[in-house]
């Protein structure tokens, strides 16, 4: 027997849900939808020195251009699934379509002409976006923003996902929508890997997948093995590397790598964490964080901001006040209809600042565990967690501001952008100053370990990749840059070299 949990990545309400059928039926064994080859580092996610938001990098090592990102909040299904079979000692496997067929089929799509998919020409707005065309019906004007409000604010029992699988049976197998190869591909995969587990004799599978999938997998019956082996032909499985990076809210909020973004993490966190409270908790942040700024926000500011965000939920019929609701209250109590704050609410309190944090002892690369050594040592872990840009002041008759500038400028050697130089404000003018603009960002650490190739430090790395553009060069220009840049990263034994050269 298997159950197949439709959710939403990253959805606070499905995670309640999910988590409320576990507990009710608990499994002898988790299939999650997730690259499999992303399985090698599952063992870590149960280290207590990992804090979400974390991701796993998945990179082919002979081409670092080849990376993807699964990104992972508290609030998300998928990490309390994981959080929950590890515990309780189930088997947890991913389920999806290895990332290294996936890099292959993105190969291969590149020497194909682009192909429509076959439609009518009285095609309907349901079969072209059937989720469009349900929220659309229901009065919403995008279909995340039904979803939300109909799946992810409501507190739902366990039985919501029978409901979800019998809308996407019929959005699905009723209207003849095609789907796309890809899409395609990924579900024989998945239903190959249900078919080997139920296989090896587990009796309550549970299935965590995205809400779209899970007709496909519900009726496993109406697939052949011959016809998802089909799909499957000619895609190889190839070696790939993978490892936990931090990740950040910042990051989540936008589209990208293997899920979308959620818009509002900050938010999400707390209905995942506080709902019945959550409105409240909110507007009593956004009092601190404006009277942290300035602004006149009081008790009886959060007081009137929650009476009117429920409010305005209840006249539109919805369970809670969501952030379009807050935000109107927020504008109208607290900000007086002045929209200059609404910026500064949406970084902290929508987006949020949230950065995630992975043990050293986890697998690293010789050049990683350097670089973030040095950052340690220099004291700008801080400014490294951070998730919004920091600037920082160098005086270079310091030591310790001295060498922070040589490892900035190393790493823009090997073309990783943390600090951007920034020109000096006039009291600043001067040969021992340096200002700085510092912003890491999670995707860096491909480039971390792309740099790799050239040293196992990153003094060795930055003065290797000098003297290989050197060797390749004889243009005056290139040289003198070169040489400027040595100089600036404190690396002499490439820097007096192209002295040399150009004298």
């Amino acid at each position: 027997m298997y159950k197949i949990y439709g959710i939403r990545h990253h959805g606070p309400g499905s995670t309640r849900s999910l988590l409320r059928a576990l507990e009710s039926e608990p499994p002898d064994c988790l299939l999650i939808e997730a690259p499999a080859d992303a399985e090698q580092v599952l063992e870590y996610a149960l280290h207590p020195g990992i804090i979400p938001p974390v991701a796993v990098l998945l990179y082919d090592e002979k081409d670092l251009s080849k990376a993807s990102y699964l990104p992972f909040a508290a609030f998300s299904p998928e990490w309390q699934a994981i959080q929950y079979g590890l515990a309780q000692g189930i088997p947890v496997h991913f389920m999806d379509l290895p990332m290294s067929m996936q890099f292959q089929m993105e190969e291969d799509k590149k020497g194909q002409l682009e192909m429509p998919l076959p439609s009518s020409e009285n095609e309907g707005p349901i079969v072209r976006d059937p989720m469009g065309y349900i929220a659309e019906l229901a009065g919403f004007s995008d279909s995340e923003r039904w979803w939300e409000v109909t799946f992810e604010q409501p507190d739902h029992e366990s039985d919501i996902f029978a409901s979800i699988i019998d809308l996407n049976t019929a959005l699905r197998d009723e209207l003849g929508r095609q789907e796309s190869r890809h899409n395609r591909t990924r579900e024989a995969y998945m239903r190959k890997t249900l078919r080997e587990a139920l296989s090896k004799g587990y009796k309550r599978v549970a299935v965590v997948c995205g809400a779209w999938h899970a007709s496909a997998l519900h009726h496993l019956a109406r697939f052949t093995p011959k016809k998802d082996n089909a799909l499957l032909k000619g895609l190889r499985k190839k070696k790939i590397a993978a490892t936990w990076i931090p990740w950040s809210y910042q990051r989540l909020a936008f589209q990208s790598g293997y899920r979308a973004g959620v818009i509002s993490p900050a938010w999400y966190q707390l209905l995942f964490s506080r709902r019945e409270e959550a409105v409240q908790w909110w507007m009593a942040r956004v009092a601190i964080l404006l009277r942290k700024e300035g602004f006149n926000a009081s008790t009886a500011h959060a007081t009137e901001a929650t009476r009117l965000a429920h409010a305005l939920a209840a006249l539109r019929k919805q369970p809670i006040a969501g952030m379009e609701e807050m935000k109107e209250a927020v504008l109208a109590i607290y900000c007086e209809g002045n929209e200059e704050p609404l910026k500064l609410i949406e970084d902290q309190l929508i987006i949020g600042d949230e950065v995630g944090e992975v043990p050293a002892d986890i697998p690293q690369i010789p050049l990683q565990k350097d670089l973030e050594s040095r950052i340690r040592s220099l004291r700008l872990t801080a400014i490294f967690k951070s998730a919004f840009p920091e600037t920082k002041e160098l005086d270079l008759r310091k030591p310790n501001h001295l060498s922070t500038s040589h490892l900035l400028h190393q790493l823009n050697i090997l073309e990783i952008p943390w600090g951007t130089i920034l020109e000096a404000p006039e009291n600043r003018l001067g040969s021992f100053h340096e200002h700085w603009r510092l912003a890491w960002q999670p995707e860096y650490t491909i480039k971390v370990i792309e740099a790799g190739m050239w040293g196992n430090t990153v003094y060795n790395a930055a003065t290797y990749y000098i003297q290989k553009k050197s060797a390749e060069t004889d243009q005056l220009s290139v040289l003198i840059g070169l040489a400027r840049a040595a100089l600036l990263a404190g690396i002499t034994t490439a820097f007096n070299p192209l002295v040399a050269r150009i004298e």
